[in-house]
């Protein structure tokens, strides 16, 4: 993949995180829901090797998902 399509993955994906946490979206996952995404998270995080920004991503995705999970 290209550095310019992970940028853009990146780019929308930050988009999304910060919109439905704006929303207070994340509060109404099911814990099923937010299961997977830590798993693909933890998966997407081994795989970014030293792309420090993905990894602060994946970071900020698992926290919303945890976050989630108590709520």
């Amino acid at each position: 993949m290209s550095k310019k399509s992970v940028d853009e993955i990146i780019s929308l994906a930050k988009n999304i995180i910060n919109q439905a946490a704006n929303n207070g979206e994340a509060a109404a996952a099911s814990p099923e829901l937010m299961d997977a995404i830590q798993s693909v998270t933890a998966q997407i995080k081994r795989s970014a090797g030293s792309d420090s920004e993905l990894a602060a991503l994946v970071d900020q995705v698992q926290s919303l998902a945890k976050g989630a999970d108590k709520q």
